[in-house]
Parts: C-alpha cells; sequence; structure tokens
C-alpha cells in the first residue's frame, strides 16, 4: 500500500519550514484512519493542496469522516498553529521605567544562582521583541529610578532593536530607596519630550516595572498624582509589579482604563517568575494601545482528499 502527498506550493517558505514535521502528523493520523476496523482497502490516493497562511488559533483544529463502506471516499482537514511571538503593529513612543532600589537585589539568593536585576532587565529586553522599532515606527526609551533618578536613554538614541536590547541590559543597578513619583515626571517632562524624540503622531506608551511601593510610604499619594497628569498627556500606563507583597491597589492606580489585572496591569510572584507573563504582558499592552489583540503569527491549513476501493 501506498500513500501519496503531492504540493503545489513546496517552494514556498513558510511551507519549507514546517513541511516535514506537518506531513509527519497528516502521516501519523492517516495512518490511523488506514488500519480502520472492517474497511478493507486496495488503494489508497491522497493530494494535499490549499495551503493558506492565517493567523494562529490556540490549538488544532481536525475534522475526520470515517465510513464503513465497500468504496468510499472522504477528506479532512487540519490546522498545524505555528506559534510566534505576539507583536504590537502600532507607532509607539514606548518609555520603560525601572525601578532599581535596594530591595531588588536585597532579594537575591544567598546562594548566587541568579541576580534579580539581571532577571528584571532580561524580561524588559525581550519586551523590545513585540515592537517593530525604527524612526518610522516605534521608539524606546528608559528612565532609571531608585532615590536618584535618571533618563537613562533617550528615544532618538536607538533606531533598531538590538542596540535598544543591549543598552538595557547594560543598565548599572543602583540601590537606595523608591522615588517613583520623581521617575514619573522624569518620564513626562524629559522621556516625552519632543527635544528626546517624542513624536506627535506616535501613541505614548509607559511600561513601569517595580517591586513595591515608594518608600518613604508618604510618597506615594504623590505618585499617584504624577501618574495622573501623565495619563492626561495621553499616555497608556501599563504596571508590572513583582513580589508577593506589592500593592495591587497602587498598580491598579496609576494603570490607564479599564484597570485591570492582566490587561494593563500584570503581578509576578517573583524575579524569575517574569519570563512566564512576558506573553501576557505583550498582549494586554498591545490591546490598550491598539483596542485589539496582537498579531500571533500564522496557521498552516491542510485538506486532504483520500479514496478507498474494497479488496478484490
Amino acid at each position: 500500500m501506498r500513500l501519496g502527498f503531492y504540493s503545489p506550493v513546496s517552494n514556498n517558505t513558510h511551507v519549507s519550514k514546517y513541511s516535514a514535521r506537518s506531513f509527519l502528523k497528516i502521516f501519523e493520523f492517516v495512518s490511523q484512519i488506514i488500519f480502520c476496523e472492517k474497511l478493507k482497502m486496495r488503494k489508497l490516493s491522497g493530494e494535499l493542496s490549499g495551503l493558506t497562511q492565517f493567523r494562529c488559533f490556540t490549538k488544532v483544529s481536525l475534522i475526520a469522516a470515517c465510513e464503513e463502506r465497500t468504496s468510499s471516499r472522504f477528506s479532512f482537514s487540519l490546522c498545524f498553529p505555528v506559534i510566534s511571538e505576539p507583536r504590537c503593529e502600532s507607532k509607539v513612543d514606548l518609555c520603560f521605567v525601572i525601578d532599581s532600589s535596594g530591595s531588588i537585589r536585597d532579594a537575591n539568593p544567598s546562594d548566587g544562582s541568579y541576580d534579580n536585576w539581571q532577571l528584571q532587565l532580561e524580561f524588559l529586553s525581550n519586551l523590545v521583541r513585540a515592537f517593530t522599532i525604527g524612526p518610522d515606527a516605534s521608539q524606546v526609551g528608559a528612565v532609571v529610578f531608585s532615590e536618584q533618578v535618571f533618563l537613562a536613554f533617550a528615544l532618538n538614541r536607538y533606531d533598531n532593536r538590538e542596540d535598544i536590547s543591549q543598552a538595557i541590559l547594560n543598565l548599572a543597578y543602583i540601590g537606595q530607596t523608591t522615588n517613583t513619583p520623581e521617575a514619573l515626571r522624569v518620564t513626562r517632562t524629559q522621556c516625552f519630550s519632543p527635544s528626546n524624540g517624542d513624536r506627535s503622531d506616535a501613541k505614548n506608551l509607559v511600561i513601569v516595572v517595580t517591586d513595591g511601593l515608594p518608600f518613604p510610604p508618604n510618597r506615594r499619594g504623590p505618585a499617584i498624582e504624577e501618574g495622573r497628569q501623565l495619563k492626561n498627556t495621553g499616555a497608556v500606563m501599563v504596571l508590572v509589579g513583582i513580589t508577593d507583597t506589592i500593592d495591587q491597589a497602587f498598580l491598579r492606580d496609576l494603570s490607564s482604563p479599564p484597570q485591570q489585572l492582566g490587561t494593563n496591569y500584570f503581578t509576578a510572584s517573583d524575579f524569575q517568575a517574569l519570563d512566564n507573563i512576558r506573553r501576557t504582558v505583550v498582549q494586554g499592552t498591545c490591546e490598550s494601545v491598539e483596542g485589539e489583540s496582537p498579531t500571533r503569527g500564522c496557521c498552516l491549513y491542510f485538506s486532504l482528499g483520500l479514496g478507498f476501493e474494497e479488496l478484490l
């Protein structure tokens, strides 16, 4: 018995990357149908066709039919998701506001197996991959804060993803207290300044990453007020809080509407868990800016027609 697949689109670049794996999946599934009980077969013919590129779904879509007849013909189709990183297609001026207070490394493990500051920087560096970077696309700047606050690099400093990611990974740790209100003021007045690359035709986006409340505690109210002024300029604010002791009410108050967990503010139990929520952060951020879900990649659809005949 022979099974033949013929594809008129074998030179497609998307197919070439996934064809071997997809053909194997199809063969394994068809093999189960071939040995269907009570169905005698003399020959089987098949043709692979109709491959199309779509957005991915979250699970495999599979439709199949198998009838007990002396002569039958049926078809089935499969969708194999090609999972890719979600991407924000909007043109944004993004400013990261990065907590560099003493509590971050105070929580480092005693055996030195990892560094919370480095994990935070890697998380932010990976977030950059969700945006198309360039003078006519998205730009990224960064504000670092502890007791001191400074603009680490301006929106117009780098024009490609690799340089931005490396600049983030090279940021030095400061320590000290948590001057959140000043960090938000510097974001509004310096990061989103036309002289530093802020553009009138790009949406302003703020992503704040912090492991706690402003310190001393009397800075909480001023931080909420600075956040309100920043949002009044039209900026979209997204908050990422780290550790189980984070004050979710503070994150919610600073975030943009609808101020929902998993949409405008997010939490991670510790710094090691940051990478686990990265896709969710990207999805919520894109929806906040664009009003719709981010692009997720493609889905490969296969339609297969099969013919069976009874053995003589």
